[in-house]
Protein backbone atom coordinates (compact mmCIF):
# COMPACT_ATOMS: atom_id res chain seq x y z
CA UNK A 1 0.00 0.00 0.00
CA UNK A 2 2.80 2.38 0.88
CA UNK A 3 4.45 1.93 -2.51
CA UNK A 4 1.14 2.62 -4.27
CA UNK A 5 0.66 5.81 -2.24
CA UNK A 6 4.20 6.88 -3.07
CA UNK A 7 3.52 6.09 -6.74
CA UNK A 8 0.44 8.33 -6.77
CA UNK A 9 2.32 11.13 -5.02
CA UNK A 10 5.20 10.72 -7.47
CA UNK A 11 2.81 10.90 -10.43
CA UNK A 12 1.29 14.08 -9.00
CA UNK A 13 4.75 15.60 -8.48
CA UNK A 14 5.91 14.61 -11.97
CA UNK A 15 2.85 16.09 -13.65
CA UNK A 16 3.23 19.22 -11.54
CA UNK A 17 6.89 19.47 -12.58
CA UNK A 18 5.97 19.10 -16.27
CA UNK A 19 3.33 21.76 -15.82
CA UNK A 20 5.96 24.17 -14.48
CA UNK A 21 7.64 24.27 -17.90
CA UNK A 22 4.51 25.44 -19.73
CA UNK A 23 3.40 28.97 -20.44
CA UNK A 24 1.42 30.21 -17.38
CA UNK A 25 -1.84 30.42 -19.37
CA UNK A 26 -1.46 26.87 -20.63
CA UNK A 27 -0.40 25.55 -17.22
CA UNK A 28 -3.67 26.60 -15.64
CA UNK A 29 -5.65 24.70 -18.27
CA UNK A 30 -3.83 21.47 -17.37
CA UNK A 31 -4.66 21.63 -13.64
CA UNK A 32 -7.87 19.69 -14.13
CA UNK A 33 -6.15 17.02 -16.21
CA UNK A 34 -3.40 16.59 -13.61
CA UNK A 35 -5.78 16.27 -10.67
CA UNK A 36 -8.13 13.96 -12.58
CA UNK A 37 -5.28 11.72 -13.72
CA UNK A 38 -3.91 11.49 -10.20
CA UNK A 39 -7.37 10.75 -8.78
CA UNK A 40 -8.08 8.05 -11.37
CA UNK A 41 -4.79 6.29 -10.71
CA UNK A 42 -5.53 6.47 -6.97
CA UNK A 43 -9.01 5.01 -7.51
CA UNK A 44 -7.57 2.21 -9.63
CA UNK A 45 -4.97 1.31 -7.00
CA UNK A 46 -7.57 1.44 -4.21
CA UNK A 47 -9.91 -0.85 -6.15
CA UNK A 48 -7.04 -3.19 -6.89
CA UNK A 49 -6.11 -3.37 -3.20
CA UNK A 50 -9.74 -3.94 -2.20
CA UNK A 51 -10.20 -6.68 -4.80
CA UNK A 52 -7.15 -8.52 -3.45
CA UNK A 53 -7.64 -7.93 0.27
CA UNK A 54 -11.39 -8.20 0.90
CA UNK A 55 -12.05 -11.72 -0.42
CA UNK A 56 -9.02 -13.11 1.40
CA UNK A 57 -9.92 -11.29 4.62
CA UNK A 58 -13.49 -12.58 4.59
CA UNK A 59 -12.39 -16.16 3.86
CA UNK A 60 -9.83 -16.12 6.68
CA UNK A 61 -12.32 -14.48 9.06
CA UNK A 62 -15.02 -17.08 8.35
CA UNK A 63 -12.55 -19.95 8.74
CA UNK A 64 -11.43 -18.53 12.08
CA UNK A 65 -15.05 -18.14 13.23
CA UNK A 66 -15.76 -21.76 12.19
CA UNK A 67 -12.69 -22.97 14.08
CA UNK A 68 -13.78 -21.07 17.20
CA UNK A 69 -17.30 -22.48 16.90
CA UNK A 70 -15.99 -26.05 16.59
CA UNK A 71 -13.48 -25.71 19.44
CA UNK A 72 -14.25 -27.71 22.58
CA UNK A 73 -14.03 -24.72 24.95
CA UNK A 74 -16.59 -23.04 27.20
CA UNK A 75 -19.02 -20.55 25.68
CA UNK A 76 -17.39 -17.69 27.60
CA UNK A 77 -14.08 -18.37 25.83
CA UNK A 78 -15.88 -18.48 22.48
CA UNK A 79 -17.60 -15.16 23.18
CA UNK A 80 -14.23 -13.66 24.11
CA UNK A 81 -12.71 -14.95 20.87
CA UNK A 82 -15.59 -13.55 18.80
CA UNK A 83 -15.12 -10.12 20.38
CA UNK A 84 -11.46 -9.89 19.38
CA UNK A 85 -10.74 -7.07 16.89
CA UNK A 86 -9.55 -9.55 14.25
CA UNK A 87 -12.97 -11.25 14.13
CA UNK A 88 -15.19 -8.26 14.77
CA UNK A 89 -16.74 -6.10 12.08
CA UNK A 90 -17.39 -3.15 14.39
CA UNK A 91 -16.53 0.20 12.82
CA UNK A 92 -13.64 1.10 15.18
CA UNK A 93 -12.00 -2.25 14.39
CA UNK A 94 -12.24 -1.95 10.62
CA UNK A 95 -11.61 1.79 10.28
CA UNK A 96 -7.83 1.37 10.06
CA UNK A 97 -8.24 -1.31 7.37
CA UNK A 98 -10.53 0.95 5.39
CA UNK A 99 -8.00 3.78 5.64
CA UNK A 100 -5.28 1.48 4.30
CA UNK A 101 -7.45 0.44 1.34
CA UNK A 102 -8.26 4.07 0.56
CA UNK A 103 -4.65 5.22 0.93
CA UNK A 104 -3.88 5.51 -2.80
CA UNK A 105 -7.18 7.30 -3.40
CA UNK A 106 -6.43 9.78 -0.63
CA UNK A 107 -2.87 10.35 -1.84
CA UNK A 108 -4.07 12.63 -4.68
CA UNK A 109 -5.86 15.15 -2.44
CA UNK A 110 -3.07 14.91 0.14
CA UNK A 111 -0.54 15.70 -2.60
CA UNK A 112 -2.60 18.72 -3.61
CA UNK A 113 -2.72 19.85 0.01
CA UNK A 114 1.06 19.49 0.36
CA UNK A 115 1.53 21.40 -2.90
CA UNK A 116 -0.61 24.22 -1.48
CA UNK A 117 1.49 24.28 1.69
CA UNK A 118 4.72 24.43 -0.28
CA UNK A 119 3.46 27.45 -2.16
Amino acid sequence: MASLVVGVLRLNATLNWVQAFLVPGDAASLDGLRTTTTAMVGVFYSLMLASLYLPAAFIVRERARAAVAAAPVPDAAKAEAYSRPELSLALPNVLSRIAVLLGPLLAGPIGEFLKGLAG
